[in-house]
């Protein structure tokens, strides 16, 4: 496993797309998701139920804030 998501996941959950690819490969993968919005559905909520809490981003740029005007 090489995409962070699936590294900390421990699973593959996200594709992912290793070597040299066509155009064609990456507009075929691209399609089939359009086409299927389910599958897309299906990663998204397995990367919720992995991820954690939300809100990380916000609470390092408040520790950064709050460290900045001690």
């Amino acid at each position: 496993m090489l995409a962070w998501p699936n590294i900390w996941a421990g699973e593959a959950i996200v594709p992912e797309l290793i070597g040299e690819l066509s155009p064609e490969q990456v507009a075929n993968r691209v399609l089939d998701y359009l086409n299927h919005p389910e599958k897309l559905e299906q990663m998204r909520s397995r990367l919720r139920q992995v991820r954690g809490q939300p809100g990380a981003a916000q609470k390092l740029a408040q520790l950064v804030r709050d460290a900045a005007y001690q």
